[in-house]
């Protein structure tokens, strides 16, 4: 109802709407995307255009989710000054075997559920053994 089809809504993957930041090839910066959480992988296309393309859990090394402030001072190494209380950016940066995929989305619905991905990610994808 309302442009989502059935399939979409029925299905058990997570679907963020956000912003394709940085390092996808062909993927310009601020590109409306949807990130599909799969059960072994991300898929990532454009809203609008035939840009697709995905990436196995086996790659992915790390999922952590920043405040716009704490991410340019992590990764592009300027201090940047609190962004305004009402319009924070979030950043979830995917960290896998040949780099790091960014993207970001206000605070909202789809922040959050960048958020639950990182921490369920992070929380251990497989067993670990001592």
């Amino acid at each position: 109802m309302f442009g989502r089809n059935k399939k979409e809504k029925d299905s058990k993957d997570i679907v963020i709407d956000c912003m394709h930041y940085e390092g996808i090839p062909g993927f310009p910066t601020d590109r409306p995307v949807y990130v599909t959480i799969q059960s072994d992988k991300i898929d990532v296309k454009f809203k609008k255009g035939d840009g697709h393309t995905s990436l196995p859990f086996s790659r992915i090394s790390t999922v952590e989710t920043l405040q716009d402030k704490f991410f340019v001072e992590k990764y592009k190494a300027i201090l940047a000054p609190m962004a305004m209380k009402n319009a924070v950016r979030w950043f979830m940066v995917i960290t896998y075997d040949k780099g790091r995929i960014v993207f970001w989305a206000l605070s909202g619905k789809s922040s959050s559920l960048m958020i639950d991905f990182a921490a369920k990610f992070s929380s251990g994808v497989g067993e670990v053994e001592l």
